[in-house]
């Protein structure tokens, strides 16, 4: 189907995400897992620059060569996506620049295919809302919703269910990767939901976030479900987060499945000077960044 298309590039920025809590409530007869999770952009971002063109066609450069272009590519499958429904006919170029580190628990996968398919329906004007392209982005993964959502928010379900969350306040954060990728089913597939901790702090949290408290008063209920599997296999990460604590973090947790880690400080200068003790650590890539 050939309709008009808006032929100036969209530019966007695709940002990472931590979660501040990460219950594995129970296993789905499907073998996905349903989650209860708060989950918050950050201000590490991938950019990308992404125009239609006249054959129908797909083309990925990546500054990463470690990023595969081919059809496992979550923005092949986006573009993909939207040709299914759509019936569309033109062809895509995205130019990807990767900040945010690969397989890191920071869902930057996640996040450009997001960020494809709000651009797509921009260029190509197809019209969906942002409900609607939630509502497909699930069909690329977990997390996509999320990223269209683009706002801190709870998540259930498998992560396609978004409750809003409005944060009344700014708080900085160091994040670390040590640059080797963990296998998200990996991870699942490793993870003893008898262990996991059954007292759950989400309301304390939502609670103290949606009144605008100091980070010093709601990081202390940090939880991830997922950690101890991750931390196990790669005792690294535990001395990371010794290193993080030590310059001065409230708390420190990993995000998602991993490896990346955060903490969280109490101001912007305390978060600036743990960033400088660190960046020169052998510890992988350290990020200062703050929520969004």
């Amino acid at each position: 189907m050939k309709r008009f298309s808006e032929k100036k590039p969209a530019i966007i920025k695709s940002p990472a995400k931590i979660n501040l809590i990460l219950n594995v409530v129970s296993k789905r007869k499907d073998g996905y897992h349903n989650l209860e999770t708060i989950m918050v952009p950050v201000s590490l971002w991938d950019e990308m620059e992404i125009s239609s063109t006249n054959r129908k066609q797909i083309k990925i450069i990546c500054d990463n060569k470690e990023l595969p272009v081919d059809n496992g590519n979550i923005i092949n499958k986006a573009v993909k996506l939207l040709w299914d429904t759509t019936g569309w006919e033109e062809g895509v170029l995205v130019k990807l620049k990767k900040n945010i580190p690969i397989s890191s628990g920071l869902g930057g996968g996640s996040s450009n295919g997001a960020s494809t398919l709000i651009a797509l329906n921009k260029i190509w004007k197809t019209g969906f809302s942002r409900t609607e392209l939630m509502r497909l982005g699930l069909k690329l993964g977990a997390d996509v919703p999320f990223f269209i959502y683009g706002k801190p928010a709870l998540a259930k379900g498998i992560g396609e269910k978004i409750y809003p969350i409005k944060i009344k306040r700014d708080f900085w954060l160091i994040l670390v990767n040590p640059g080797f990728p963990v296998s998200t089913a990996w991870v699942y597939k490793n993870l003893n939901l008898a262990l996991t901790k059954k007292t759950k702090n989400n309301n304390e949290l939502l609670s103290l976030l949606k009144k605008g408290k100091s980070p010093d008063l709601w990081s202390k209920y940090l939880l991830n479900d997922l950690e101890n599997v991750t931390l196990r296999k790669f005792p690294v990460l535990t001395e990371i987060k010794n290193a993080i604590m030590e310059n001065g973090a409230l708390n420190v947790l990993m995000s998602g499945s991993g490896p990346s880690v955060f903490g969280v400080f109490a101001s912007r200068n305390k978060a600036l000077t743990a960033y400088n003790a660190l960046k020169d650590r052998e510890f992988g890539s350290v990020f200062l960044v703050k929520n969004l």
